[in-house]
This record gives structure tokens, C-alpha cells and sequence, in this order.
């Protein structure tokens, strides 16, 4: 007979049968069962980083509703010490909203109130996206919803602890004005045409421009004097 059976635990039986697999024979997969072992039960390895929460979680104050879902988006500083949270459904509206948070101590504490952009058309969404700059004192703020989906942002600015949107003056709108002058159409010809007396009635023309050729210099031709005057000596091939 057998001896008795080990106990029908979850720890026990497993234990005894990975102790049974190590003891087998390479033939029997007794190597993969060591290898298995070795790597549950060998030395631990460090992880690369390990993370401990600071603090409970973090809830904004002041939002309107049941589903304002904050921590949709989420931005913070290259310091790690402030953090921007978007709602991007607060309020009955689904106007969003966002709210700030600052790091001290390892104590995290919401800065003022939430911030919601003025000027928004419908719900807007705020908060659907947001970003922070670098030292933490500028905050942009995504409503993709805003004016029935054409979308918009707000940016707010933080100093001393109080937030505020800022204000941007629009710069004047840059246009290109037509230039005074049309530009030069002189090309230069290969060989012109023999006209009688050009060279003395005619001034010379620009740099690299023959005499001759059509719409020499600016569009609006020169007056030229005694031009009127001049007769070719002799059949020409018009200039291109």
C-alpha cells in the first residue's frame, strides 16, 4: 500500500508537487520544472522604480454634477510640484472645468477654486485636454466642444498662489500688400534686331538687358523719346 496522500491544501499540494517535478529526471521535464522553481522562488529582483501615493486622492472642490469625471486630463510641471486636473463635464451644461493642485512637503492641496474659461458657446467641454508649462505658472485648457464643436482654448496664468486667465491682445492681422513697382520681365536676347539710330535715341538700358528687348525693366515702359521716330533698316525677327 501507499503511504497516505499529502494534504489536499492549495500550498501543500502545490509545494509537494513542484518538489515531486524538481526531483524528475531531465527526460521527464524535471529541467523545466527547475528552471520554473528557480524563477519563482530565487532571489528577488529590484524593480526600477517603486511608486508610494502621496496623500489620499485628490477631488476637486466646487464641481457641479455626479459625472464631472476630473482626472480625464491630467499636466504637470517639470518640478513636479504642480498639477492641472481637467473635468471636462462639470456643471449641468457640460460647460468643464479644471482645477489646480500644488505640491509642498509631500502635501498636496488644491489652489483656489476651479478654473472655468468665460466666453465659452454652449457646452464647451473645458478640461477635455490640458497642458501646464514648465515652471508651472502657465496652464492652456482645451474645450473641443465649445460653439458646437469648432473648439477653443483658454489660458490661465498663476501667480503667488492665485489663478486667473489671462489676458492675450490679438496682434493686427498681417497681410501682403501688392508692391508698388511689378517686378522686372527684362530678359536678356541673344542678338538684336538692327534698328537705325537706337543707340542714340534710346537710352541704355538696365544692367544685363539689351536695348532692344521687349518690355525691358518694369511693366510700365519708359518714355522713350524719338522712339516714335525710328524705322527698322532692315526686316527683324521680334524679340522674345
Amino acid at each position: 500500500m501507499r503511504g497516505p496522500s499529502p494534504r489536499m491544501t492549495g500550498i501543500d499540494l502545490g509545494s509537494f508537487r513542484l518538489r515531486r517535478a524538481c526531483r524528475m529526471p531531465l527526460r521527464r521535464g524535471g529541467a523545466i520544472a527547475a528552471i520554473a522553481a528557480a524563477a519563482l522562488f530565487g532571489p528577488a529582483q529590484p524593480s526600477l522604480a517603486d511608486f508610494v501615493q502621496q496623500g489620499p486622492k485628490l477631488v476637486g472642490t466646487g464641481a457641479v454634477g455626479s459625472n464631472v469625471v476630473q482626472g480625464t486630463s491630467v499636466a504637470v510641471s517639470a518640478d513636479g510640484n504642480t498639477a492641472i486636473v481637467g473635468g471636462p463635464q462639470d456643471d449641468t451644461n457640460l460647460a468643464g472645468a479644471v482645477w489646480v493642485y500644488t505640491r509642498s512637503g509631500g502635501v498636496w492641496a488644491q489652489q483656489g477654486s476651479k478654473l472655468v474659461g468665460t466666453g465659452a458657446a454652449g457646452g464647451a467641454h473645458q478640461g477635455n485636454s490640458v497642458a501646464v508649462s514648465a515652471d508651472g505658472n502657465t496652464a492652456i485648457v482645451g474645450g473641443p466642444f465649445d460653439n458646437t464643436q469648432a473648439g477653443a482654448v483658454w489660458v490661465f496664468t498663476g501667480s503667488g498662489g492665485v489663478w486667473k486667465e489671462a489676458s492675450w491682445s490679438a496682434p493686427a492681422r498681417l497681410e501682403a500688400s501688392p508692391s508698388k513697382a511689378s517686378p522686372s520681365r527684362c530678359r536678356p536676347t541673344a542678338t538684336p534686331p538692327s534698328w537705325a539710330g537706337l543707340a542714340t535715341a534710346l537710352p541704355s538700358g538696365p544692367s544685363g538687358c539689351s536695348p532692344a528687348a521687349a518690355a525691358c525693366g518694369p511693366s510700365r515702359a519708359p518714355s522713350w523719346s524719338g522712339a516714335a521716330e525710328l524705322a527698322p533698316a532692315a526686316k527683324a525677327t521680334p524679340s522674345r
